[in-house]
């Protein structure tokens, strides 16, 4: 008798299991999740749930926990398609888009045009230059890396210049050293060759030095997720293309920087062989971030961050550069030559930096009603002072 009743108890849960998987197909139609069958049943069987099927939503005002009645109602809309395009699953073809969506709190974010003759918040008048799609449109470009900067100390010119004529001043010297290097990029078909050499160099350098390089090597890794923020801020603020591309070429740079730096640090093993590099990967905090219009916080940023905190890295590096290279005597390998080039490389791109963040305050000068402020390069420092 009871096992009878134990057969019959199967039979109605697979006949509600198969109804439920026709009521899914149907009801999950416009859905924009994907069918879930794991959800049918829980330890209690299918009493507990009444049989009803369970299309697994996206939508984030319709909850996926249980059977949701909004999916056989049909109320987990079409609209789905448009939160979470490109996810996987039974309810949502025809939801594909074309590349890699930004998707943030399940939604898929586009831009649309600023409305910038309502809002005073965002900068006005923009030039055509600035415009996304005009044909003759800044696109940020700088010269080809490798093509440098022939600094010397009665020039002026821009910031990026002004920085490298400071540390040529407080060395002693009249001209750049290395006028043919012009960033990180440019050297990275040769950078086995020179990290290999100065390398050598580094092993017989007191303790001191290399930990200072791995502790910048993380600061630099670091430094690739700033840029990548400040990218989403900058298209948060509808900034122009220039600005964003040249954020996106410092993020590249900053990661040529984190593996430099992380391999002068691995010259504290003795044997060259041994020079392998970390032995585990590099793993950033995990974190979350909200995004807001805030462009008075987004110049000052610019200033602490850009001005005065690239601006010090880059004369950091050039001090570095030209040490090493006072270092070496005529008979010496060239390993205080590579390590010189290396830091100068880097120095450079780190004065670039610095240039990009007083091209952002100079671009929201008119939306903070700030001047752009005076910045003076001198004693070794950037000082900045607000008009």
């Amino acid at each position: 008798m009871r096992a009878g009743a134990m057969e019959l108890t199967w039979l109605a849960k697979l006949a509600c299991f198969a109804s439920s998987l026709l009521l899914v197909s149907l009801a999950c139609s416009g859905c924009g999740g994907e069918t879930n069958t794991d959800h049918f049943y829980n330890e209690g069987g299918c009493d507990d749930w009444g049989c009803a099927p369970c299309c697994q939503c996206v939508c984030p005002d319709h909850p996926t926990e249980g059977c949701s009645e909004q999916a056989l109602s049909s109320q987990c809309s079409d609209a789905c398609c448009a939160k979470m395009p490109n996810t996987t699953g039974a309810c949502n073809e025809g939801c594909m888009v074309a590349g890699r969506p930004y998707i943030a709190q399940q939604r898929s974010l586009t831009a649309s045009l600023a409305p910038q003759l309502k809002d005073t918040r965002l900068p006005q008048g923009q030039p055509e230059a600035d415009a996304w799609g005009f044909v003759r449109g800044d696109l940020g470009h700088h010269p080809a890396p490798g093509a440098g900067v022939a600094a010397r100390v009665e020039d002026g010119g821009g910031l990026a210049s002004q920085l490298m004529v400071e540390a040529l001043r407080s060395a002693g010297l009249a001209a750049n050293p290395w006028p043919e290097i012009g960033g990180s990029l440019g050297l990275e078909p040769h950078l086995p060759d020179l990290l290999a050499e100065a390398q050598a160099h580094l092993a017989a350098s007191p303790p001191e030095a290399r930990e200072r390089w791995h502790g910048d090597g993380l600061a630099e890794h670091a430094s690739v997720g700033s840029f990548a923020k400040l990218c989403v801020e900058l298209l948060v603020a509808g900034a122009p293309p220039r600005l964003l591309r040249q954020a996106i070429k410092a993020q590249e740079e900053e990661l040529l920087h984190a593996h430099i730096s992380l391999a002068l640090a691995d010259s504290r093993k003795a044997d060259a062989s041994a020079r392998t590099g970390l032995s585990s990967p590099l793993q950033f905090p995990e974190h979350s971030l909200d995004f807001k219009l805030d462009l008075v916080s987004m110049r000052r940023a610019s200033i602490d961050e850009g001005l005065k905190g690239e601006g010090h890295s880059a004369l950091k590096l050039f001090k570095q550069a030209l040490e090493a290279l006072n270092d070496q005597a005529p008979t010496q390998a060239a390993g205080p030559s590579a390590l010189s080039k290396l830091a100068w490389a880097m120095a450079n791109d780190e004065a670039r930096h610095a240039t990009l963040a007083s091209d952002i305050v100079e671009w929201l000068s008119h939306a903070t009603a700030r001047q752009h402020p005076e910045v003076v390069v001198r004693s070794g420092a950037v000082e900045v002072t607000e008009l």
